[in-house]
């Protein structure tokens, strides 16, 4: 049971950077999202993927090594220069003719 549990809340752990990642990838955009933030995550993701190889769990081992390939998704996009989105689309407005 108690396996479960770790699954689960290290599924739920996970699962919270894919949102981001897609957003990140998609508009090209990391502006919003710190470098400390995205080195801590990195690290901090190999760190534990660490301690759950020394300790051989496979729920911590699962979680970090998905949270570590998504956080340096994030970080690679950020890396890339695509800190801002792109600007909206320009629209020409029709412009009134003068009356004669």
């Amino acid at each position: 049971m108690i396996s479960l549990l770790g699954f689960f809340a290290a599924a739920l752990s996970t699962c919270s950077l894919v949102p981001q990642v897609v957003r990140s990838i998609r508009t090209r955009s990391t502006g919003d999202l710190a470098w400390a933030y995205l080195l801590a995550m990195v690290t901090g993701a190999f760190a534990w993927l660490g301690y759950g190889i020394a300790l051989a769990d496979p729920a911590v081992i699962s979680a970090n090594a998905v949270s570590a390939v998504l956080s340096t998704a994030i970080l690679i996009t950020k890396l890339r220069g695509h800190r801002t989105a792109p600007g909206p689309v320009p629209v020409e407005l029709p412009v009134a003719e003068p009356s004669q």
